[in-house]
Parts: C-alpha cells; sequence; structure tokens
C-alpha cells in the first residue's frame, strides 16, 4: 500500500494538476476578496 501512495503523489497525473490549479485559484480568490473588503467593497458591489 506505501508504495502504491508514494508512486501517485511522486508522479504528476493529470487530477493531480487540476486540484492544485483550483487550490491556487481558491487561494487567489481569497486574496483578491481580502483587499476589496480593504478597499471598502463588498463582493456583491461589484
Amino acid at each position: 500500500m506505501c508504495d502504491l501512495n508514494q508512486k501517485s503523489q511522486s508522479s504528476l497525473s493529470p487530477e493531480h494538476l487540476i486540484l492544485q490549479l483550483q487550490l491556487l485559484v481558491y487561494m487567489n480568490g481569497k486574496n483578491l476578496c481580502k483587499k476589496l473588503r480593504g478597499k471598502g467593497m463588498n463582493l456583491g458591489d461589484v
């Protein structure tokens, strides 16, 4: 079982790349929300 897990982690599968991409977009989105809130704007106003 351990070998299988290590293999799947070391090789970048499309699913893994998609997950990374989604995480990146999510984190960027959170930062954007913070910036907008800092300027006194709500996402509903945009």
